[in-house]
């Protein structure tokens, strides 16, 4: 198992999680924390993970055994990124489902935005050398043609790799949840909640809220393709259930940001 960072620089919760130095946590130690009955750890496991048709290993999840003691059977775990322990939160449905769900959405949060601070002091660097290379040109020419070809060859790879790392495409015809579709605003300068978006979609009727807090999808919303489902697993007193969760096509985002700039 990769060595644990320090604890004495993390916070409590990532102390709980296990939070490794690539910002991973375990299935064991997320399913601790969110005080689910051990005695149901393996089955949870593999139905939620293992056998999850929404999550791929050794890019949502990497399996790992720990050796059991006295001869017994190892033990099952496996790393969890932080958007897919954020989305297994979800399925706890309780205070600490909640808790851990904040604090995932928290760490990509923060993921971005160091990503757009790298990206700007990339492009201030890249303008900084082509004015330095314009004003040498005239006593250096074949140097600064060169280097200037050398920036904008950076420059392309810098961009391939924005757009390669782009958190949500919405092109593909892919639909994303309700979350993905407030970070997909925000990166495209849109500032926006999650609790804003839910009000803005049942204000224009895509949804609607039930005394139990669920936000459903509308008949209509659904029929004029805005929005979609798919069906979610997840385990309440040793029973499993299933839910639809609410998926918001590209169309969908469309009529969302033409109402947001009206």
């Amino acid at each position: 198992m990769e060595e644990i960072i320090n604890t004495t620089t993390q916070t409590p919760i990532e102390i709980a999680l296990g939070i490794d130095e690539h910002g991973m946590t375990t299935a064991r130690k997320l399913y601790e924390f969110l005080e689910m009955d051990k005695s149901h750890y393996s089955r949870w496991y593999k139905q939620n993970i293992i056998n999850n048709a929404f999550a791929a290993e050794n890019e949502d999840y990497f399996p790992f055994a720990i050796n059991g003691e006295c001869g017994g059977q190892a033990s099952k775990d496996a790393k969890l990124t932080a958007d897919f322990a954020k989305k297994l939160s979800m399925t706890a449905k309780n205070e600490k489902g909640e808790e851990a769900r904040c604090y995932f959405v928290a760490v990509e949060n923060m993921a971005k935005k160091s990503t757009i601070a790298w990206n700007e002091t990339i492009n201030k660097s890249l303008l900084e050398l082509k004015e330095m290379i314009a004003v040498q040109s005239l006593q250096i020419s074949p140097l600064a043609s060169a280097v200037t070809e050398l920036c904008i060859t950076v420059k392309d790879l810098i961009s391939d790799k924005k757009e390669k790392t782009s958190a949500y495409n919405m092109t593909d015809g892919s639909a994303i949840t309700v979350e993905e579709a407030v970070d997909y605003l925000r990166d495209k300068g849109i500032t926006i909640d999650l609790d804003s978006l839910y009000s803005l979609m049942i204000e224009n009727k895509m949804i609607r809220a039930t005394r139990s807090k669920w936000r459903l999808p509308l008949k209509k919303a659904l029929t004029d393709g805005l929005l979609t489902t798919r069906k979610c697993l997840y385990e309440v007193d040793d029973v499993t259930k299933a839910y639809e969760e609410t998926m918001i096509t590209p169309i969908g985002m469309e009529f969302i940001e033409s109402r947001l700039c009206c």
